[in-house]
């Protein structure tokens, strides 16, 4: 919270350069002072002539006007707004916790071009479902002269003040009555509880009879919803009187502690002027007239719980209001009210509210005998008081009365003299009767507090007044039968069990069951009579009778004549039984004089029903899977040194009876290749871990809740290092066996669960050599394939046949050398030859190509 006050002048004056102009005029400013030091902060008048600005520059219209007629002031969020609403209306935000930073102006684009007089009232709260804090501040529509609302809330991301919107429109509430001064009081406050704001909205102009003016009105919007555009309240409270303006200010504060803050509203200018404030019960707007929604407008002369306060010597008493809750810490709250024509702030300090509660009781008898000439009847004032103040001090007055043929009280009215915070004051009162005739009386009680000690005309902090939760008068009828020993009855009962099953009940076979009680007399009436009634085992409600210290119930059993019956109906509920109940006992006492109770009963029997368990809604299950394991996995210790196996039970209670201290063995088998074993349990459960020499045995105890399933886990680690050696066939098991004792019954559940890993033979490709040769036999030859490719592009095989070819021309040149020319007989010449080996020279790798023959030069010179 900030240690300093801040206030704003909006009036003040001041000289401002305009380009070349200097205007003079109402500029308005604020002021930050604490004990010791006071300055301006920095708005936008200030920002204009350090020429320090945020964002843009601002216009001397933005300023010109005066800023500061309306602040608002949010610890939810550490801000300020201050208002500039006359000319051209802005809304500036301040940080809280630096508050001679500059100051920013809220962006409102041209959504409001139409509206003037933006943030003459604020009003900050939760009005919506969508949990945002929002700020509502009211404006007026310039072509209608009609009041509107709309609403701001602070974006924590970007650290600015944006416009609630609804489907790229602003969300407002808008009111269609012309010059009724819509908006000109705002004000916030949870009536129900509901953790939404509700917000109300004076409209102090508005006319509400034909022929009157300026009465005023309240608006009351229930807070929740969607952020939608509003047209209509829930509830509007009207004023009755013209020109009395009631709605111009709107406070509320819980004066009563019920939870439901009053609402405080003032008419200043009622009664010509003097002006009265009006103090509206928060019980009665919340739970007679938002709950119901019967009355969506009320005249405020209509409503029956409301206080007027007006103090005559004060002028336009009540223009301003402002609730102070509990400073001193007394319980009781203050309520400032202005009034500005004497210059003068009344502070009023609300009583404390106590809660009463009176009742009567004829002592002794139930009924009066005609031949009794008074009765007494004790009166009981119980009395609620708040926690603060410590101490209370008044009066009661207690009134009491009797209607009925000769009866009379000779002291009527007696007083309770509060100091202390005592709960209960009993007092006996003596009804006299002056005849012996049958009859039927009305005695009647009725508390109210000392209405003097309220008009002193000094304030006692220590006052007290009586709550709308009070319940101050009683009536109790009595009646006046009978003479001597007519009016001993004589009383006998029965028993009648209506269960399912004769003389015995099965937990859980039903959620509820009943009993009934058979009172019959063979007596005289019983006029006194009554019968006391205590059920264990189960819950129970006796029905027509009152219960006493959570136990016993009191049957009246007024009015059962000679040989008559009355009958009892005891309901069981049977829905919430344990394993542990043992029986139903029902133990009844009859009395012919209900004032003797506590002394021998007249009659005194018990009746038992002895109760069975039903073992068949409870079952074991598990849940398993074989493993299979590879060597590889095995062998690989550098992860894990053990192998787990897990097992999965499950207890399944599917009745209605809760099974206590239920007890289960389970028995895990010990092998050398186990290193350890646990088990896991997610319900609450005790344990005891028994070693022995080839099994871990696990007792445990555990309580089964209704429909309910019980899980239970356990873990076996396996070395890895043992594993190999104890496969036979190529797998092995481990042996668990759980054991559940269903006490107190003899049944018992049983399961045992064998686990077996299975080694499986490792396929992958490392351990695959045949794969491995064949893929390594087909690498080789793919890499043989590209080496021979390679030497075949850089010509190595052409050199080769070059060389065979030059061979065998040289061969062939020998032999045309030799031979004679078939044609002519001569010598071929050098210059032929040549020709001819040239010829050959090219047929040559054709021939190479398409031909066995080794006779290469008898094929090549063949013509």
């Amino acid at each position: 919270m900030p240690d300093y006050i801040f206030t704003c002048a909006p009036l003040w004056t001041s000289d401002i350069q305009d380009g070349d102009k200097i205007k003079f005029g109402a500029l308005g400013t604020c002021f930050i002072s604490n004990d010791t030091h006071a300055s301006r902060y920095t708005g936008l008048l200030e920002q204009y002539v350090k020429k320090d600005y945020q964002k843009r520059i601002p216009k001397i219209e933005e300023i010109y006007g005066g800023i500061g007629w309306n602040t608002l002031f949010d610890p939810n969020n550490n801000l300020i707004l201050i208002a500039k609403s006359s000319l051209k209306s802005s809304i500036s935000v301040m940080n809280m916790d630096d508050p001679l930073a500059p100051t920013s102006v809220v962006a409102l684009g041209s959504m409001f071009n139409q509206y003037e007089n933006l943030g003459l009232n604020f009003a900050v709260g939760v009005f919506f479902n969508n949990h945002k804090v929002l700020y509502a501040f009211n404006m007026i529509l310039r072509s209608r002269l009609t009041g509107a609302i709309a609403f701001l809330y602070y974006d924590g991301s970007d650290k600015t003040m944006k416009v609630l919107e609804h489907k790229k429109q602003p969300v407002q509430i808008e009111d269609n009555l012309t010059n009724s001064m819509y908006g000109t009081s705002l004000h916030s406050v949870d009536l129900n509880g509901d953790s939404f704001s509700e917000l109300l909205v004076g409209a102090p102009a508005q006319t509400n009879y034909e022929g009157g003016y300026e009465h005023g009105a309240v608006f009351i919007y229930l807070g929740g919803g969607r952020p939608t555009t509003k047209t209509s309240s829930n509830l509007c409270i009207c004023g009755h009187k013209d020109a009395s303006r009631f709605g111009t200010a709107i406070a509320s504060n819980d004066i009563d502690g019920d939870s439901l803050p009053e609402i405080f509203i003032s008419a200043p200018y009622e009664d010509y002027g003097e002006g009265a404030v009006y103090v509206l019960s928060g019980y009665e707007v919340t739970r007679r007239l938002l709950k119901t929604g019967s009355n969506p407008e009320i005249s405020v002369s209509e409503l029956t719980d409301t206080q007027r306060i007006k103090n005559t010597p004060f002028k336009s008493f009540g223009f301003s209001l402002h609730s102070i809750r509990d400073f001193d810490k007394n319980g009781a709250s203050l309520l400032a009210v202005g009034s500005p024509k004497n210059g003068t702030v009344v502070l009023y300090r609300s009583l404390h509210f106590i809660n009463v509660t009176v009742s009567a009781l004829l002592i002794g008898k139930e009924r009066v005998k005609e031949d009794d000439m008074n009765f007494t009847v004790t009166v009981f004032v119980n009395v609620t008081f708040p926690a603060k103040p410590n101490v209370i001090s008044g009066r009661l007055f207690v009134t009491t009365n009797i209607i009925g043929d000769a009866a009379r009280i000779v002291d009527r009215t007696y007083e309770i003299k509060i100091t202390k915070k005592v709960s209960l004051y009993t007092n006996e009162v003596l009804v006299l009767l002056d005849d012996t005739e049958p009859g039927n009386y009305k005695f009647t009680a009725k508390v109210e507090p000392d209405v003097k000690a309220l008009e002193a005309p000094e304030f006692v902090r220590s006052l007290f007044t009586t709550s709308n939760y009070s319940k101050p008068e009683t009536v109790l009828d009595v009646v006046r039968r009978c003479k001597g020993h007519d009016c001993v009855p004589r009383l006998s009962m029965q028993f009648e069990w209506l269960g399912s099953t004769d003389e015995v009940y099965i937990l859980g076979s039903s959620l509820f069951e009943n009993m009934n009680v058979t009172v019959r007399n063979d007596g005289n009436a019983t006029y006194e009579s009554c019968a006391w009634i205590k059920v264990e085992g189960v819950k129970a409600s006796v029905l027509g009778c009152i219960q006493f210290d959570d136990e016993w119930y009191k049957c009246d059993l007024i009015n059962i004549e000679r040989h008559g019956e009355r009958s009892i109906n005891i309901r069981l509920d049977t829905s919430k039984t344990t394993s542990t109940d043992e029986g139903l006992e029902v133990e009844v006492l009859l009395y012919n004089n209900c004032a003797a109770s506590g002394m021998n009963a007249t009659v005194h029997q018990t009746k038992k029903i002895p109760f069975e368990l039903n073992t068949a809604d409870i079952s074991i299950d598990y849940l398993h899977y074989d493993r299979n394991i590879t060597e590889r996995e095995i062998r690989d210790v550098d992860s894990s040194s053990v192998i787990g196996i897990r097992d999965f039970f499950t207890i399944t209670n599917n009745g209605t009876v809760m099974w206590k201290s239920v007890q289960i063995l389970i028995t895990l088998e010990k092998r050398p290749f186990i290193k350890n074993q646990t088990i896991v349990m997610l319900e609450a459960s005790e344990c005891i871990e028994n070693n022995l020499e080839d099994l871990t045995i696990f007792n445990c105890t555990l309580t089964l809740e209704p429909n309910s399933t019980f899980k239970i886990s356990t873990m076996t680690n396996i070395l890895k290092e043992k594993m190999l050696d104890n496969f036979k066939d190529g797998k092995f098991s481990v042996t668990s066996t759980y054991v559940l004792y269903l006490k107190p019954t003899l049944q018992t559940l049983n399961k045992t669960l064998i686990s077996t890993l299975f080694i499986q033979e490792d396929t992958s490709f490392g351990n695959d050599k045949n794969l491995i040769i064949a893929v390594a036999i087909i690498v080789g030859l793919l890499v043989l394939a590209v080496i021979l490719l390679i030497l075949y592009k850089v010509g190595f095989f052409k050199r080769k046949q070059k060389t065979k070819l030059n061979a065998l021309k040289e061969e062939i040149r020998q032999k045309s050398i030799r031979r004679p020319n078939p044609d002519d007989g001569a010598t071929s010449s050098h210059e032929d030859t040549q020709d001819d080996i040239e010829i050959i020279e090219d047929a040559i790798p054709l021939q190479l190509r398409n031909s066995e023959v080794t006779n290469d030069s008898e094929v090549l010179i063949k013509d």
